[in-house]
């Protein structure tokens, strides 16, 4: 008979169990994947149906075990002592219940936990067999990474290449059946000749490798980078690229470890992650090994063969306003702090890109969109939110970093406690300390002051609704004067200079359908579920602030979502699953727009989805169907370079797994990654230079566009875009005629 305390307790009367019982779960530990020189891992604490309530709990260890990052617990470590306790959100763990803690960690499996203890009892904890993520292997004898690379070091994750035919030798257990695959055939070919991989490239790029064991059930992988012709990096994509966002948790690397062939392929070009908190509790402090949330990121990105994107963001160190960003930028203490950060994190980044690699990053979101709302001059030095100061930029020249060597000096330029000398200083530091960054700030679009620029009185659903009551033709060309002015504000605040690369612009971090309980049935009310007129009217904005900054644009943060109900179907040719607009299931039309879909539907959603008052050959309707066709090529035409989606805030729709799960599936059911793979198939190139001369659009330059530009010569004046300006001087001269002849001949030609 089995011995169940809650029964012997319950029959002497005894109501509260003793804290010994409560405080001993089951605790197992799993591998869920691991590559060389490392693996990721989680504990699954268990608390038995015949226990009570935990209310609270904290785990600790001596030695053993040292995580480089963790998730869904907060890991403090004090000498040998590392301890992991509970988040806000996890920390009651019902009878029958259970919650997993998420880490990766240097080294071989299966680690140990010397002297553990779980809320002070001590306790064994149990090696699991492996995860449940696919690509663990099995049994901890087949995790110790016998399958790998040979000539390369334990901890290498990535190699560079040049142009034509790489071998690398494959070290594997003797019966090993092996196979090999890329996520970027558009990059590299790859083939198995016995030992060795053997690596033909097709274009310069990135890229991973992964080779299987069907006998160990072992997965091996590599990043790869392929330098162009003149022995150069390449920097972002010859395409418009495509991001994820995504964090280092299990479910998210298995997921993108997990790629496949055509549709079952989970490539994208960039993938993002936010480095915030702040320079006190922030991402510095989340890892045992400090700031290894930025190194680490980049490392996992570089094996997969992506571009990592760092959104910085850390003048906030919780909810963003107005008041928190001017309160932390006039603290000298807290600004001080704040550079000591910024210069760890590119030390951190630069230490990972040694070859090259590139490296994203998006800074400080919001945090001008305030400032330009509120009306104050990008010089401004001074202003009130109840309190009154400046921003303390002056402290970069007084703060050390982690290093003891100081961010700046007298020997480097002076920046002004302005915003413009804020955004200044920040550019220039990432330019200095980080040779591989392509970086830019963010642009919003609700960053008018009361009114508007230029008066014109925007709605209260936002700047791209203007041309309801407008209507397109004159509504859209107020939109435009209107971002104009707003993209001249952040131009005049410094977001171009000093080495900058883009302005990215999102659209809001919450999927439409989430934004208010009527905006599924009727969407034409909701300020965020737009339709193909709205999302033309925001490619406007797009070029407009491209076209004022004299730069790329990058769309950031765009929701994953889309209409309901798809006709898009899987690799298995079956239907995707309906979003039921709740919790991490909401539609939204970014998706739709983007990368096209058809779908039925009936109602105001359908006088809503079918509008096409922009006369868009991509839009049509016949009965309850409506088809929008894909508008990638209509985003690149427009100045946008890379569109890099996903969701804004916890309950948005996910176009990954769930980052507190060690496996999954994306909350969207796979319709977003899905036909992103049939995009990067046959993905839109981008404009070459010679491509900015092609007036006519038929993809050469020739006597047609020498004529275009003889018909438009003369002054911009009233103009806007005013084609043939190639230099942007206001007017169509002789200079531009020079530059459309030393472009003479076919567009593109080179790429």
């Amino acid at each position: 008979m089995t011995f169940q305390p809650s029964v012997l307790f319950a029959a002497l009367g005894i109501t509260t169990v003793p804290g010994l019982l409560a405080a001993a779960p089951t605790v197992q530990v799993q591998q869920d994947s691991y590559w060389s020189g490392g693996y990721s891992g989680f504990f699954v604490i268990e608390n038995p149906v015949d226990q009570p309530l935990i209310e609270g709990w904290s785990m600790s260890w001596q030695g053993g075990l040292e995580p480089q990052s963790l998730w869904n617990g907060l890991l403090t470590v004090d000498g040998d002592t590392r301890t992991v306790s509970n988040e806000s959100w996890n920390g009651v763990i019902a009878a029958g219940g259970s919650c997993s803690i998420g880490f990766t960690a240097d080294g071989v499996w299966p680690p140990s936990f010397p002297e553990y203890s779980f809320n002070g009892t001590p306790i064994d904890v149990t090696v699991g067999d492996g995860g449940s993520g696919g690509d663990s292997g099995g049994d901890s004898g087949g995790a110790t990474g016998s399958l790998g690379f040979g000539e390369l070091d334990a901890d290498d994750v990535s190699i560079v290449i040049d142009m034509g035919t790489t071998r690398l030798e494959v070290l594997h257990d003797e019966d090993a059946e092996l196979s090999v695959l890329t996520n970027a055939p558009n990059i590299i070919q790859v083939s198995l000749e016995e030992d060795e991989v053997v690596v033909a490239t097709t274009g310069s790029g990135y890229a991973s490798i992964r080779v299987d064991d069907a006998v160990s059930g072992e997965s091996a992988w590599i990043g790869i980078a392929v330098r162009n012709q003149d022995g150069s990096m390449p920097g972002l994509p010859e395409h418009l690229a495509v991001g994820s966002v995504s964090e280092d948790a299990p479910s998210h690397l298995s997921f993108f470890r997990g790629f496949g062939e055509g549709d079952e392929n989970r490539r994208t070009d960039i993938r993002y992650i936010y480095i915030n908190g702040g320079p006190f509790m922030g991402w510095r402090t989340w890892t045992s090994e400090e700031g290894a949330r930025v190194s680490r990121y980049i490392r996992n990105s570089k094996q997969l063969g992506m571009i990592p994107c760092l959104v910085w963001y850390n003048i906030p160190d919780g909810g963003e306003s107005y008041w928190t960003d001017s309160e932390h930028l006039f603290d000298a203490s807290y600004m001080e702090a704040y550079w000591r950060d910024l210069d760890l994190m590119l030390d951190l980044a630069r230490a990972e890109t040694e070859d090259g690699w590139p490296v994203m990053i998006v800074i400080e979101p919001d945090l001008l969109g305030y400032f330009a709302q509120a009306g104050l001059s990008p010089d401004q030095e001074e202003w009130s939110v109840g309190i009154t100061g400046s921003p303390q930029v002056n402290t970069a020249y007084t703060a050390t970093g982690f290093d003891g060597d100081p961010i700046l000096t007298a020997a480097d330029p002076a920046f002004g406690d302005s915003i413009d000398g804020l955004v200044e200083a920040i550019n220039y530091l990432i330019d200095r300390d980080l040779p591989s960054a392509i970086f830019g700030w963010q642009f919003n679009l609700w960053a008018s002051p009361a009114g508007g620029h230029t008066n014109i009185g925007i709605p209260g659903t936002g700047l791209v609704h203007v041309s309801d009551s407008m209507g397109i033709p004159a509504g859209r060309a107020a939109i435009v004067a209107e971002a104009e002015a707003m993209a001249q504000w952040y131009v005049d605040a410094g977001v171009m200079r000093r080495g900058a690369d883009f302005i990215s612009l999102d659209k809001y971090g919450l999927d439409a359908g989430g934004t208010t309980g009527s905006a599924a049935d009727d969407p034409a009310s909701s300020a965020w579920f737009w339709n193909n007129d709205h999302w033309l009217n925001y490619l406007s904005i797009t070029e407009a602030v491209g076209r004022i900054g004299e730069t790329s644009t990058v769309l950031w943060q765009i929701p994953v979502g889309h209409i309901n109900t798809s006709e898009a179907v899987d690799a298995d040719g079956d239907a995707f699953p309906v979003l039921d607009n709740t919790h991490q299931h909401w539609e939204d039309s970014a998706g739709t727009f983007f990368l096209g879909d058809s779908f039925s539907t009936t109602g105001a959603r359908l006088t809503h989805f079918a509008s096409n008052e922009s006369e868009d050959p991509l839009v049509s309707s016949e009965g309850n169907r409506v088809s929008w066709g894909a508008h990638m090529q209509a985003t690149a035409d427009a100045g946008v370079v890379a569109v890099m989606f996903g969701a804004g805030v916890g309950t948005s729709t996910q176009g990954t797994p769930r980052s507190d799960t060690t496996d999954g599936e994306p909350t969207d059911g796979g319709w977003w990654v899905t036909l992103v793979q049939r995009y990067l198939s046959d993905p839109v190139l981008l404009p070459s230079e010679e491509c900015l001369h092609d007036l006519t659009g038929d993809n050469a330059i020739d006597i047609m566009d020498l004529l275009a530009l003889i018909s438009a010569w003369g002054s911009c004046e009233g103009s806007s875009p005013c084609p043939g300006d190639f230099d942007a001087d206001g007017s169509v001269d002789a200079d531009d005629l020079l530059a459309l002849l030393n472009a003479f001949g076919l567009c593109g030609q080179d790429g």
